[in-house]
């Protein structure tokens, strides 16, 4: 009996530390890793959502883990599949990306400082903030609510290219204030 009290204090201490250095992991790659899931899925209620999904897959695959690989692009791997499936059964393949662009997308977001990551998101917010109301709801309807392009430009009484081009046109300008903004904040430091 006192064995069995032995080897079963043993599991638990394994355990205990197996949970605290997944969870070390975890806790150091999670805004990356949302960020990467984000840009896959592109609505941040399902971003949230496959976060959760995802962190559970990897605590239950955490065994098979390789130690010497590295845990960003493990979980960026397990993330990238849990996406695939989530967007197949919401038939929504309006994006999916090839290994290659999801490998590029990791590595990007991998050696992105956190700070910087965050910059740049407040900057996008303040920048969707100076669009005018008409652009800033074509944008949400678009990104946000991840409406269709047909449905968009229907309500609209437009033609899907014209929507397409509004949105490139858009983008464009959006990645233009983005850096002139984070441009400016690094001469303010």
């Amino acid at each position: 009996m006192d064995d069995f009290r032995a080897t079963t204090g043993k599991e638990a201490g394994a355990s205990d530390a197996k949970q605290r250095e997944f969870a070390e992991h975890l806790q150091r790659i999670q805004a990356r890793l949302y960020s990467y899931i984000h840009i896959i899925v592109r609505d941040m209620n399902d971003a949230d959502d496959l976060l959760q999904q995802t962190s559970i897959v990897l605590w239950r695959k955490y065994d098979a883990f390789d130690p010497s690989r590295d845990f960003f692009n493990w979980a960026c791997g397990v993330a990238r599949l849990e996406a695939r499936n989530f967007l197949r059964t919401r038939k929504s393949h309006r994006l999916v990306l090839s290994d290659q662009l999801d490998q590029l997308l990791a590595d990007t977001l991998h050696e992105m400082p956190t700070t910087e990551r965050e910059d740049r998101r407040q900057a996008l917010a303040d920048c969707i903030e100076k669009l005018g109301g008409k652009d800033r709801d074509l944008i949400e309807q678009c990104y946000t609510r991840r409406a269709p392009v047909r449905e968009v430009a229907a309500s609209l009484s437009r033609t899907p290219q014209s929507v397409h081009n509004s949105l490139k046109r858009l983008r464009g300008w959006l990645l233009d204030c983005i850096r002139r903004s984070l441009a400016s904040e690094a001469h303010a430091t």
